[in-house]
């Protein structure tokens, strides 16, 4: 039968007071009920059978002697109760004997009698509990978990992910324009198509782009906008660079004809050598030109309209006939057909631009659509190991290389297959049989790295042995020192006086006062509480520790009492002003205290509070605990609303203080974030930290990131790349993600521009849309005369210093008197000069005997060099070698050393008279090689 608590039981009838239904040892209602000899108490079979098997006394009167057998009648009696249903409050109407409980209610089971008992729901990831009744409908309708399928691509998955995932990609999924058109919703794989071909509020280029016009109208305001007067003059501007009829120009070689031509009809126009277009008719001579070309010149011409008609007229091939074109028909339709450098045309073999801007290669439109997809280096690319996007070529050229997932072999060529790049460093450090590793005894000194397959072998090589021997012999000298120092100190305790007797006491007593650390239990069954004795640690202070019981004191002004508590009751601890919890009486003179105050009290060795007697007893008063524990109060939260009204041994857990659940919904606890310390009445807890916590999490309406409510709102709503802001110059631009805001103003109309002469001087700073007209202005003529100006006087002051340094350097060349560093200097060289590289400081050294003791001195000096105007040569160390020896002489290259006359070494006859800026060495020999690093 499954175990029940007496609160858990609601009983049609009363129990009779003097039945015994509930077990003392673990306080639910008597399962296998057994009667103990020694008190005539029941206690569970399972709880009496596992107290004899510990220390075997009475749970109740402590008795070791007893036995326990079956109590039939008390077990009759109990199965025997009727009871309701213990899911009554949820609407269960059933009722009946206590043994048919467990049947009826089927916990954790799917199927049972009761309709009204909370199970869990079938699906793992669902952590809901459910009454029976509603299992079904949560299953099939409100569970998150629950499988669905997709209704407009097919796709199956669990609610919460096809909700809320799976919608957000699926190419069936209708979606409305993002212009707001008054089109109606649509499959999202026909959104591009829309919006590149229908949307009448989608911006489109202007059809006189090709003649400036950087305008984007609607698509619904095209014909309007093309209307504009403006146009004419951009057409003006562009008609020596475009045929009026909007035909390209072809070359005579770049056209079939259908027809073979009759050399007397003109094509050709003799300045562009193009094809005629818009052909006009000299007075002159009878020739045809181009219209853009004859208006260059000073000749009367007229519009040969009948030219137009034949050369428009003329029936050709496609200029890709060779590629394999068939079309053909009047020279005029090329155009069209051709439809150059745009991606949609009638021409499949005319050659375009991919449309991918770093992408330069050009192909015929037919083979666009594979290159886009499957060839151009530049196309989007998911790598396929961790999801991250790119171009494909930054993808396999850059990112494989970095990519953490990317499957790769170990650098050691062992047998092992693939594996992801983040798994390459422990395989390699802790399986790889190829790797080499440190030897078992490289403690001992064994400096060999024997691959990790041949560890053991290695190891039992037997020249570890004398490792071993070397190794241990040092250990045993170190631990002997150890030892020595260990006496050292123990001899040093041992004379100071105030340490003796904590240590001998310690000794006598056999340490029966511990050290720490020590375990301090509390049995809650026995409230009598001892304090515990140590010492903090060896020769350290002595303490003792009293552990109190984790139970709420009440102060009586905190208490409400139903009904006022007679004055002969003594409900205050004199020590702590508080209710008694655990009272003891004393035999001094009959006071109570709390438990825990009268063993601090005696802990310290101190007398009665009250009568200062020093001895006496203390002992559990059950009969006054008993009184304080049955007093009838109110809730302490009473002001606040609470109705509650019950014995005072039931407070605490009505209050249930410091902790979130509790039957007392008008007491205050914390927020359950850490950071918030807002204190709130239970039944407003959970509407704070939902919906008021300003420490709640939450998650970004706009990019989806989680964080605190008071982190997004505040500081991460301001680096929110998804967050709508508005163009900071207040052009006529909607809401956009701050991410665009930077592509925006290098667009925006309304900003600020360096103007196109800044280089030449001009500091001004016009909007965008106003770049034209200030472009235009007279003032930067002015400019761009002083600015070319002065740059002309650059360049002769920078022909001037080239060919000033082109002298200097032939002519260091061409002077070769001195060579450059390493060179030979013995004591018969004399004074020998050189420079301490190319393009270097000039210096001189000598080899001299003198002195009193004979020795040999290295002279150096530094003289003006034929490099020192001009480069400014910066000075390396320098140094002499004679075998195997290298003697310093020149190491601080940062100093300033003085420039003498070139013969100052050649008249030194004593070494310890020098002139000022000669530097001294000695040195052992007399020949070496000097030469600079």
């Amino acid at each position: 039968m499954s175990r029940f608590s007496k609160d858990e039981l609601s009983f049609v009838k009363e129990v009779p007071e003097h039945i015994e239904i509930e077990c003392p040892v673990c306080l639910n209602i008597l399962t296998d009920p057994h009667l103990v000899t020694c008190c005539g108490h029941n206690f569970c079979g399972s709880c009496i059978e596992r107290v004899k098997a510990g220390d075997g006394s009475c749970p109740m009167c402590k008795d070791k002697e007893y036995q326990s057998f079956i109590d039939k009648k008390c077990s009759r009696i109990i199965n025997g109760l009727e009871v309701y249903c213990s899911n009554k409050e949820k609407g269960c109407e059933w009722k009946g004997e206590l043994k048919n409980m467990s049947t009826h209610l089927n916990k954790e089971k799917r199927e049972g009698e009761c309709q009204y008992e909370e199970v869990k729901c079938q699906y793992k990831e669902c952590q809901e509990r459910k009454q029976r009744r509603y299992l079904k409908y949560h299953e099939d309708r409100e569970c998150l978990q629950r499988p669905v399928l997709c209704q407009y691509c097919g796709e199956i998955g669990t609610f919460l992910f096809i909700t809320k995932d799976h919608y957000e990609e699926c190419w069936y999924y209708p979606v409305t324009c993002p212009n707001k058109c008054a089109s109606t919703t649509m499959p999202r794989f026909n959104l591009e198509y829309h919006i590149d071909n229908k949307c009448p509020l989608e911006p489109v280029d202007c059809v006189f782009s090709w003649a400036g016009c950087n305008d984007k109208p609607l698509r619904k305001d095209v014909h309007e906008h093309t209307a504009d007067t403006k146009h004419m003059t951009l057409l003006a501007v562009a008609w020596p660079f475009h045929c009026l009829n909007i035909m390209s120009c072809f070359s005579k070689e770049e056209l079939v004809f259908v027809k073979e031509l009759p050399d007397h009809v003109q094509l050709e126009c003799p300045i562009c050598l193009y094809i005629l277009t818009d052909p006009h008719l000299v007075s002159c001579c009878g020739y045809n030109f181009c219209g853009s070309c004859i208006e260059r010149k000073k000749y009367q011409f007229m519009v040969n309209k009948e030219r137009i008609r034949i050369i428009n007229g003329l029936e050709v091939y496609c200029s890709n006939v060779k590629k394999g074109c068939q079309w053909k028909g009047e020279l005029k339709n090329m155009s069209t057909h051709l439809n150059k450098e745009k991606r949609e045309g009638e021409c499949q073999y005319e050659k375009v631009k991919c449309q991918y801007e770093e992408c330069q290669e050009r192909m015929q439109r037919r083979y666009l659509k594979r290159h886009k997809d499957k060839e151009c280096p530049q196309r989007p690319f998911e790598c396929e190991h961790c999801g991250e996007e790119g171009t494909f070529l930054s993808i396999t050229k850059n990112h494989y290389k970095e990519c953490c997932w990317y499957p790769v072999t170990c650098p050691r060529g062992c047998a092992s297959t693939t594996m992801p790049r983040f798994n390459l460093k422990h395989h390699i450090d802790n399986q790889c049989p190829l790797e080499p590793v440190d030897c078992a005894f490289s403690w001992a000194g064994c400096n060999d790295k024997p691959l990790r397959k041949d560890v053991h072998v290695h190891t039992a090589d037997t020249k570890h042995m004398t490792l071993l021997a070397v190794a241990c012999g040092q250990l045993k000298k170190e631990n002997e020192q150890i030892k020595e120092d260990n006496e050292k100190i123990k001899f040093e305790v041992k004379t100071k006086a105030k340490f003796k007797f904590h240590i001998h006491t310690a000794i006598a007593n056999g340490l029966s006062i511990p050290l720490l650390p020590i375990d301090v239990t509390l049995n809650l069954r026995t409230p009598s509480l001892r304090a515990v004795y140590f010492y903090s640690n060896v020769c350290g202070q002595y303490m003792s520790l009293l552990p109190l019981l984790n139970m709420s004191q009440f102060s009586k002004e905190e208490l409400s009492f139903v009904k006022e508590v007679p004055e002969q009751i003594e409900i205050e601890c004199p020590v702590c002003l508080d209710i008694l919890t655990d009272p003891h009486l004393v035999t001094c003179c009959g006071h109570n205290f709390c438990g825990s105050c009268i063993e601090r009290v005696k802990a310290g060795d101190g007398p009665c509070p009250m009568c200062k007697e020093k001895k006496y007893q203390s002992f559990i008063d059950k009969k006054c605990s008993r009184i304080i524990n049955g007093l009838e109060v109110y809730c302490n939260n009473k002001k606040k609303g609470c109705q509650w009204k019950g014995e005072l041994k039931n407070m605490s857990t009505h209050l249930n203080k410091e902790k979130r659940e509790g039957e007392c919904e008008y007491e205050e606890v914390k927020c359950r974030y850490e950071k918030c310390q807002e204190r709130k009445q239970r039944k407003h807890i959970k509407l704070h930290e939902d919906h008021r916590c300003p420490q709640r999490i939450v998650e970004c309406k706009y990019c989806g990131g989680k964080g605190t409510f008071l982190f997004i709102t505040k500081d991460h709503y301001e680096e929110c790349r998804q967050y709508p802001v508005t163009c900071p110059n207040k052009c006529l631009s909607t809401n956009m993600p701050r991410y665009k805001l930077k592509y925006h103003i290098s667009k925006c109309p309304l900003e600020q521009v360096d103007c196109v002469f800044s280089w030449a001087g001009c500091n001004d700073k016009p909007l965008r849309k106003d770049i034209d007209e200030h472009t235009a202005d007279t003032k930067h003529m002015t400019l761009l005369a002083a600015a070319c100006g002065q740059l002309k006087k650059d360049v002769e002051i920078l022909k001037y210093e080239n060919a000033t340094l082109k002298y200097h350097i032939h002519s260091a060349v061409a002077d070769n008197s001195y060579p450059s560093l390493p060179i030979d200097i013995t004591a018969e060289s004399g004074v020998v000069h050189f420079y301490s590289g190319p393009c270097g400081r000039h210096m001189s050294a000598r080899i001299i005997e003198g002195g009193l003791f004979a020795e040999t001195f290295m002279l150096i000096a530094f003289h003006e060099g034929i490099f020192d105007a001009n480069f400014q040569p910066k000075l390396s160390k320098i140094f002499a070698k004679n075998n195997n020896t290298d003697a310093p002489l020149i190491t601080d290259t940062e100093a300033t050393y003085k420039q003498l006359p070139n013969d100052v070494l050649g008249t030194i006859t004593n070494c310890n008279n020098l002139p000022p800026g000669v530097i001294k060495k000695n040195i052992d020999h007399l020949s070496y090689t000097i030469y600079a690093i």
